[in-house]
């Protein structure tokens, strides 16, 4: 009979044992998982974020030669139709060569002059965009993205 005891101890002990192995085995595993998962998690989330840094400042660069442009700014200072009809050929090539939806030029207090879009039944032409972020963001002389 203690024989029989001994052995079911001894039994009761192994079973008790490897349960608690088996269950730290799991929680270090399942740490492990979740860590790893963050771990990709900010990883994407970076690559996301330089993917989209990268994309807004692509965007900058067109903008920037646009501006620079001599026949919108004769556009933009005189207004007369000889200048905006330039101004309309320079946006319309842009907006192809960029693949962009619409290219236009605004005066100063937001109403559209010139646009790629003018012979559209939507046609920015003459459209105030003043409330926009990016418009009020320029005048006050700071670059802005609204997408």
């Amino acid at each position: 009979m203690k024989l029989r005891l001994i052995l079911l101890i001894l039994s009761l002990l192994a079973f008790l044992s490897a349960s608690a192995g088996g269950w730290f085995y799991y929680d270090s595993l399942q740490e492990a998982a979740l860590k790893e998962a963050e771990r990709q998690a900010v990883s994407r989330l970076e690559m996301i974020r330089k993917n989209l840094a990268t994309l807004l400042a692509e965007n900058v660069k067109p903008v920037r030669t646009l501006a620079g442009m001599d026949e919108l700014r004769t556009a933009f200072v005189s207004g007369d139709q000889s200048s905006l009809t330039e101004a309309n050929a320079l946006l319309d090539h842009f907006q192809t060569t960029l693949d962009a939806d619409v290219c236009y030029l605004m005066d100063g207090q937001g109403t559209t002059i010139a646009s790629s879009n003018r012979a559209a039944p939507d046609s920015f032409v003459g459209k105030n965009f003043s409330f926009r972020p990016y418009f009020q963001e320029a005048i006050a002389g700071r670059p802005a993205t609204y997408m």
